[in-house]
């Protein structure tokens, strides 16, 4: 997935994103919980839940995906 992509599918509406960089950037350095993952790679990573209708015959109305986007 490039920066293109990653931009269309937050703004179509359906995507919600967990930017874990920024969040983690505003975690004091002497928070006793500290970042959120242990690993600088998912601390660098945005993470997207994606909602998209599921089919009639589904149990469920909605699908939920997750993406991992690594910069």
């Amino acid at each position: 997935m490039d920066r293109s992509q990653l931009r269309n599918m937050i703004d179509s509406g359906r995507a919600i994103a967990l930017d874990c960089h920024a969040i983690g950037q505003s975690i004091p350095p002497d928070d006793p919980v500290g970042k959120l993952f242990q690993t600088r790679v998912m601390n660098d990573s945005v993470l997207l839940k994606r909602y998209e209708p599921a089919r009639e015959t589904a149990r469920q109305p909605v699908v939920v995906t997750t993406v991992v986007y690594f910069p």
